[in-house]
């Protein structure tokens, strides 16, 4: 999974089947949200061998922090990247070239 900002990559983690990743202390602004999946990772490639597909999520992810009175609230998200019954994102494929390194 990749997080940008224009053509800038913020952050890019690969996260196994199953798994969950978390990232902290993402900057304010809006960033698009791309994942690929596939079969057989190549970890000196940073990619999937075969049965590949490159997406993102349509809708912008919006981060936000902000001090309040007692602390700093801060907008937490969880992307799923698999169909979930009754979920409110939708993708649209990326072809190949276009998906951030």
């Amino acid at each position: 999974m990749a997080l940008t900002r224009g053509k800038h990559t913020a952050f890019s983690v690969y996260v196994r089947h199953g798994s969950h990743a978390t990232i902290r202390s993402v900057n304010n602004g809006f960033y698009t949200v791309y994942f690929t999946t596939g079969e057989d990772w190549n970890s000196r490639k940073r990619s999937f061998t075969r049965e590949c597909s490159f997406e993102k999520f349509d809708d912008q992810a919006h981060f936000k922090t902000v001090r309040v009175t007692g602390g700093t609230q801060y907008t937490v998200l969880t992307f799923t990247l698999n169909k979930v019954v009754g979920g409110n994102a939708t993708t649209s494929t990326v072809p190949p070239a276009e998906f951030p390194s």
